[in-house]
């Protein structure tokens, strides 16, 4: 059976090593299988089982994965490699021993390139999600989500590990598993989606670029989909000082602008905001409808979907899951593009004692070239989030494990 020895990492990485864990180097274990199908089973630590035997197949949660993953048709002997987060064997895991190996598990997914990345336990989901989520990062969070892993170009869902008292119980932990466990194969039966870098889609238009564009898009007949985001000085729009300041559009996956608002852009954008051919979509429509309604005077016309109360309906676990900055670096994979701004987005303090939700924030301060991109960056991860929202709207009754919704993702 083929096996890749896993990297042996001494040196000083990042600050950690793997001396700082205390744990025994010589306790690893090889990787095990043969990784036909490039699929890559993640334990949180090997067992004392797998330890006492020198391999990963071996144990109750090997036993448990093996025994799901055989109803789809995949052997995970022959069809999957298996590792895990921490790769040295210990009885008490700790934080640091995650932080320390995770150097080791991406320079494993570097090296064998996986095509989808299923990862058990709470250190695992911090492991395969820390470059994409920056806070609040925990399992509950982000299990049965299907992370797109740009740098390897893989799939990752992550789930609980199975317990070996919930083996022969039908236990709602046990059906999570399983539905995750479902998820990550019906990623791997539709493939990894490759997406044009957001950068490459974006762009900043001038105030007669931005009428023209507008115009020409109010003069197309074609039905369409038309994602639309705002950028303004504060939460609500009742505060007589507070305006818009800019408007990104997305039109297509791969195409997105944005201009400032002026008396010229503002006339062009209501029209197009009138447009009925256009499907308009936002994320927290709310917040467009209720500054649309007060700062134009109108209602938008054909608005259609709301990408934040789409994920609520597919899954209302809790409300951090609903943000565009989780789910689109989750979802397709993409960098933050707001960090530089969050110093903007609050008012002096002097404002919000007196103002309070109605206080104006500083975004007016940020430099038009950077306001500009950060909201095309908005409208074209909308936009490409929607996509997605649809396609797993439209086989959400497959997500459960069937008979019939197993034999339809059997490899």
């Amino acid at each position: 059976m083929g096996k890749i020895e896993l990297p042996h990492i001494y040196e000083e990485y990042e600050g950690s090593n793997c001396r700082a864990c205390n744990l025994n180097q010589d306790s690893r274990l090889l990787l095990y299988g043969q990784g036909k199908r490039r699929i890559l089973i993640v334990f949180e630590a090997q067992d004392a089982i797998q330890q006492s035997l020198k391999s990963y197949g071996c144990g109750y949660q090997y036993e448990f994965v093996r025994d799901v993953l055989y109803k789809y048709g995949i052997v995970v002997e022959e069809d999957c490699w298996i590792t895990s987060t921490i790769q040295c064997y210990t009885k008490s895991i700790e934080d640091k021993h995650a932080t320390h190996c995770a150097y080791n598990l991406t320079t494993l997914m570097d090296k064998i390139k996986p095509l989808l990345v299923i990862g058990f336990g709470e250190y695992t989901a911090k492991t395969l999600f820390s470059d994409v989520i920056h806070d609040r990062l925990y399992l509950d969070r982000v299990h049965g989500f299907v992370r797109n892993n740009r740098k390897v170009g893989c799939n990752i869902v992550c789930t609980y590990t199975p317990q070996k008292s919930l083996y022969s119980t039908a236990s709602v932990d046990t059906l999570r598993i399983q539905r995750d466990i479902h998820i990550a194969v019906m990623s791997l039966k539709q493939g990894y989606k490759t997406w044009k870098d957001e950068k490459e889609c974006i762009h900043t238009l001038s105030e007669k670029d931005a009428v023209t564009w507008l115009k020409q898009s109010v003069n197309n007949d074609r039905e369409r989909w038309g994602c639309f985001d705002i950028e303004t000085t504060g939460l609500k729009p009742y505060n007589e000082s507070s305006k818009v300041l800019s408007c990104g559009i997305a039109e297509a996956a791969n195409e997105a602008v944005a201009f400032q608002i002026t008396p010229d852009t503002r006339t062009a954008l209501i029209d197009w905001l009138k447009t009925p051919q256009i499907k308009k979509l936002a994320h927290n429509s709310a917040f467009e409808r209720l500054w649309c309604r007060v700062k134009f005077g109108i209602w938008v016309k054909n608005f259609h979907t709301d990408t934040m109360l789409l994920m609520h309906l597919l899954d209302n676990r809790e409300s951090g899951c609903l943000s565009i900055k989780f789910l689109a670096p989750v979802l397709l994979g993409c960098d933050r593009w707001d960090t530089h701004i969050a110093p903007y987005m609050e008012p002096e303090a002097s404002d919000k004692a007196l103002n309070g939700e109605y206080a104006c924030n500083k975004l007016h301060l940020l430099p038009i070239k950077q306001l500009l991109t950060y909201n095309a960056m908005d409208a074209v991860t909308e936009y490409r989030v929607m996509m997605l929202l649809y396609r797993y709207l439209n086989t959400y009754a497959y997500t459960f494990p069937s008979e019939e919704s197993i034999e339809r993702y059997h490899v």
